[in-house]
């Protein structure tokens, strides 16, 4: 005879439960159910335990909310002081063009390429790069 958890190839099979002869015994008869006492005594034991369960996912959620807001911050801020440093530059730049330091082809050059930086900078705040 084989032992209920071994195979007669010797492979482990989980173990069979109380009451059951064989594993492929019919399922269990309206006398062998649960009773609604020991229905109940589950609920109650399950909601005694929810207490802590949600004080823990309602503080989970509240640091990700914070963490969001904390990130969207950061990123204003980012863009303004992005914004910041291209104003400088091209308030720079248009003064040196104004005093004939630099040619206006350098400033239209300066110019086009703090737009296209704008441009682009705007649109990744908008719409992240995916990852690979």
């Amino acid at each position: 005879m084989v032992d209920n958890q071994q195979t007669q190839a010797g492979t482990a099979r989980p173990p069979l439960l109380p009451g059951n002869a064989d594993s492929t015994a019919a399922p269990p008869t309206a006398a062998s159910k649960a009773s609604p006492e020991t229905i109940s005594q589950i609920i109650h034991t399950l909601a005694d335990r929810a207490d802590p369960l949600i004080r823990i996912t309602t503080q989970l959620l509240e640091r990700l909310l914070h963490a969001q807001e904390a990130k969207a911050r950061f990123s204003l801020r980012m863009s303004l002081i992005a914004c910041g440093v291209v104003l400088v530059i091209v308030v720079v730049a248009g003064i040196l063009t104004f005093t004939g330091k630099i040619g206006g082809s350098t400033f239209t050059f300066l110019l086009g390429l703090t737009v296209g930086y704008i441009l682009t900078f705007i649109r990744d705040s908008i719409q992240p790069p995916k990852s690979q």
